[in-house]
């Protein structure tokens, strides 16, 4: 498996974790009565873009000749 397609996973796995932070973090503000902030870059929207950049990635090395 090329580096590409296995950092995919850990990604994913850091990206999900993120969110649940950012949720938390929400929901604690709320409780406390406190203005909520939001984001600068949202988990979701960034581990889209990084996925995507991986996928890309991967594709461009699997479809060049000789390559893994």
């Amino acid at each position: 498996m090329c580096m590409f397609c296995s950092t995919i996973p850990a990604v994913l796995a850091l990206g999900v974790s993120g969110k649940v932070h950012q949720d938390r973090k929400r929901k604690e503000q709320i409780e406390k009565g406190l203005p909520i902030k939001k984001a600068t870059i949202p988990a979701g929207a960034a581990t889209g873009i990084a996925i995507a950049g991986l996928v890309a990635a991967a594709v461009i090395v699997h479809t060049q000749p000789g390559a893994a």
